[in-house]
């Protein structure tokens, strides 16, 4: 059966809903919208019907239309807000030691939940870790894939100067999340084609509300890295069975504030 469901009462029969619906499957007989019993299993829930509805005549998983948050325009960024917004982003790479609220990241997640996901599928799952203690676990795990190929041939280790990054933790300093008092991870099902695509989406999403709510983040590559080829790591960090990390990243206030945007390299594009 369909998640959808229509309030004839309120419908006026404009055909909205059917016009823009992604999979086609809404139908109108005279200007009574339905959907076939055969089509029904098509719909993919993203509520792009129950959204553009100017009537509140379609309801989505039993809910009532009526709930649904509405978008005020005069609320939503301009253009050269969020051009400027991309822009003034920055990778953060030295954090202040105060903890960010789990009320804040939750807010967060909640506001990259709604990013895109391939066929509205939502599988993308997300895991922080925030205490001192699972923070340097983690980070000791990474360490010692870096020691590892720092001691190999391996041609990254003399690239990323892996030797320096190990004596520096030996030291004290931390490279690998710069002393970020939360890391954020996502994962999906391994078998889920577009996983990595909707994980690294959903991150993206994530990345520009922390920025909005004046928080500092960077994509944590030499995590990822060692997720991918230590297995040791692999098996500290829990995930759902049958799901993967795709994506990580630091979260907390940066130390200092940016004042101008460096340069970047011209667009290549390609029109045809």
């Amino acid at each position: 059966m369909s998640v959808i469901t229509f309030d004839m009462k309120s419908c006026t029969g404009c055909g909205t809903c059917e016009k823009d619906c992604p999979m086609g499957i809404i139908e109108f007989t005279g200007k009574s919208p339905s959907i076939q019993e055969k089509h029904a299993s098509s719909c993919i829930s993203c509520g792009h019907c129950a959204s553009v509805c100017p009537c509140e005549s379609i309801a989505m998983d039993g809910s009532d239309p009526g709930r649904l948050d509405n978008i005020n325009p005069e609320v939503l960024p301009s253009a050269e807000q969020m051009s400027l917004g991309i822009r003034a982003r920055r990778s953060v790479r030295s954090f202040r030691t105060t903890p960010v609220q789990e009320n804040i990241v939750t807010s967060l997640v909640n506001t990259a939940r709604y990013a895109p996901t391939s066929g509205n599928s939502q599988l993308v799952g997300w895991t922080i870790i925030r205490t001192p203690g699972e923070l340097r676990r983690i980070t000791e795990h990474v360490i010692d894939y870096i020691r590892f190929l720092a001691a190999s041939d391996d041609p990254a280790a003399a690239a990323y100067r892996f030797a320096d990054m190990v004596k520096d933790w030996e030291q004290g300093q931390d490279r690998i999340f710069r002393g970020a008092p939360a890391v954020v991870l996502t994962h999906a099902p391994l078998s889920h084609g577009a996983a990595a695509v909707d994980c690294a989406i959903a991150l993206t999403c994530f990345d520009l509300a922390a920025f909005s709510a004046g928080l500092g983040t960077c994509w944590c590559g030499f995590f990822m890295m060692a997720y991918r080829n230590w297995e040791p790591l692999r098996k500290a960090i829990p995930v759902p069975e049958g799901h993967y990390y795709f994506g990580a990243m630091m979260l907390g206030y940066p130390s200092y504030k940016y004042k101008r945007i460096p340069p970047r390299k011209n667009a290549v594009i390609n029109w045809m």
